[in-house]
């Protein structure tokens, strides 16, 4: 009977070591594109709050006067189009909107949302690069 429970003791030992060292090979990397995204997507809610803000605004005091048609990157919105972590890029621009694709360049996270006069329409799109 203890020979028994040995073997099974031994087998329970062998599988849960496996299923250890398998999820310790993925989870930093998971955690770090997590956390990317997490930030990328602070800084384009940041970027669409102040979008709201320069709409609204007069051109006399540096705003679109209720338009986005001229924008062309995200300095009169607050923020730079690039650094060492990210690149923003406005494209699709017209009156009350304009699509705001932000890449990050640590793991390749990419957020593309519509921002419009009223902040973010609908969710923004989260694109995680693939783990190997």
């Amino acid at each position: 009977m203890n020979a028994q429970k040995l073997m099974i003791l031994s087998i329970l030992l062998l599988i849960i070591g496996a299923a250890i060292s398998s999820k310790i090979g993925t989870g930093p990397e998971e955690i770090i594109t997590k956390s990317e995204s997490d930030i990328l997507l602070q800084e384009v809610r940041y970027i669409a709050s102040n979008a709201v803000i320069y709409w609204r605004k007069p051109a006399q005091l540096g705003g679109g006067k209720k338009s986005f048609i001229g924008i062309t990157d995200v300095r009169p919105l607050g923020a730079e189009p690039i650094n060492s972590q990210r690149v923003h890029t406005i494209s699709a621009v017209n009156d009350k909107e304009f699509t705001l694709t932000t890449v990050g360049l640590i793991n390749g996270v990419t957020i593309v949302a519509i921002v419009t006069n009223r902040g973010i329409k609908g969710t923004p799109v989260i694109t995680l690069p693939i783990q190997n």
